[in-house]
């Protein structure tokens, strides 16, 4: 749709005398209907994004409860989970919920006209990786185990009646209310000592009906664990990308197809990142800032190859939008990264500031002081004084 635009101005023109109103009627203007950013140049060519997805394959994405533990190797999180802190998600925001619906993951293909989708777990034969039908089956009639059991049952969770619901109270730092009923560690229903606060709240519920099965059987297969969680949902999430827009796809450590440079987001390009996503395996440390490092020598094409994989130039055009997604499920706790001459180790960037911006450093306060001085301009029509003095205290 093209719109116009009539104006009629008038125009005051003052220097050292009043010079009489002259009238001016525009001609009529054309006003573009797309954006001046989608252009390269005077013609029509569009410039895409470009977009790197980096995904955190380290070995905690393997793991089937979030927050971290505290006994977790290299956690920064204080909470101990208790029994019931594992089988609820009131506690475990990766365990099931059945107030939510645990679609399948999608294929690359997938539209919202045509949709594709993976097909549903079963319930009596629930693939143990649904990204990895080979990794085997579990019969969730029978032989579920939550995290922590040691036997075989039917599934179940643990379903919350208390009032710790809010975000506020649902704070893993502190002791408190919340803290308390998800450590308690008795789930018979009688405290190893004393009273056990989560004994009133939760209540056990064996999954039941075909509805609930299915659902619980795609939570078992594509979401119970962190690295499938994420798969299913960037997969969701990138599936309504297309060509125009520029996709690459980079994992934190090696697992899979590492790297695949930015390029249009078209079919084949499309297929290719979508296989490496979903067959990424979790293992490893999370050397983040190296990884994020990597993505921005990518961009200033200050890097020959990642993971292996020679790197060509994603920019085209000076004003080219970049941007790097970063999937992760934690803190970092190895890797500096280097800065654009690939030798020196970033530094202290954000000084005292708590995980997960903290980098080891200390504090360093500077106080800078500017002033604009006072300017007179002397017209006939007006006189304008203007002053600003500016304090800025940085902390680096």
């Amino acid at each position: 749709m093209t719109f116009r635009k009539y104006v009629t101005g008038v125009i005051l023109l003052a220097t050292g005398n009043l010079f009489p109103i002259v009238s001016l009627h525009a001609a009529t203007t054309d006003i573009s209907s797309v954006p001046l950013s989608t252009y390269a140049k005077p013609s029509s060519e569009i410039v895409k994004p470009n977009i790197m997805f980096v995904l955190d394959n380290s070995g905690s994405m393997d793991w089937t409860h979030m927050p971290d533990n505290s006994a977790d190797g290299g956690s920064a999180v204080p909470f101990t989970y208790g029994f019931y802190g594992y089988r609820s998600s009131q506690c475990n925001g990766m365990y099931y919920n059945p107030a939510t619906t645990y679609s399948p993951p999608v294929y690359a293909d997938h539209t919202t006209a045509v949709p594709h989708y993976y097909p549903n777990a079963s319930f009596t034969a629930a693939w143990v990786d649904g990204f990895n039908t080979g990794s085997g089956t579990t019969n969730l009639s029978t032989s579920f185990r939550a995290e922590g059991d040691g036997t075989n049952q039917a599934a179940y969770y643990y379903n919350y009646t208390g009032s710790q619901t809010s975000l506020a109270q649902k704070n893993y730092y502190v002791t408190n209310t919340f803290v308390n009923e998800c450590g308690t560690a008795s789930g018979s229903g009688t405290a190893t000592s004393g009273t056990a606060p989560g004994n009133a709240v939760f209540t056990k519920v064996v999954v039941s009906g075909t509805a609930a099965q299915q659902n619980f059987a795609n939570w078992y297969s594509y979401y119970r664990k962190r690295i499938n969680m994420m798969k299913t949902a960037t997969g969701r999430a990138f599936s309504a990308m297309d060509d125009m827009v520029r996709v690459g796809y980079m994992n934190l450590n090696a697992g899979g197809t590492d790297f695949i440079n930015i390029s249009d987001f078209t079919k084949d390009q499309k297929a290719a990142w979508f296989n490496a996503l979903y067959g990424a395996t979790a293992s490893g440390s999370t050397p983040t800032r190296t990884a994020l490092s990597n993505a921005g020598r990518v961009f200033a094409n200050k890097v020959a190859s990642v993971n292996g994989v020679n790197v060509n130039d994603p920019m085209q055009y000076s004003c080219q939008r970049n941007y790097t997604i970063l999937s992760t499920d934690g803190f970092w706790n190895t890797g500096n990264g280097y800065k654009l001459d690939g030798t020196t180790a970033i530094g202290n960037e954000d000084g005292s500031l708590p995980r997960p911006y903290w980098d080891g450093g200390g504090t360093q306060t500077q106080q800078r002081t500017s002033s604009l001085q006072v300017r007179t301009i002397p017209q006939q029509l007006q006189t304008r004084t203007s002053q600003l003095r500016q304090t800025q205290t940085l902390q680096q």
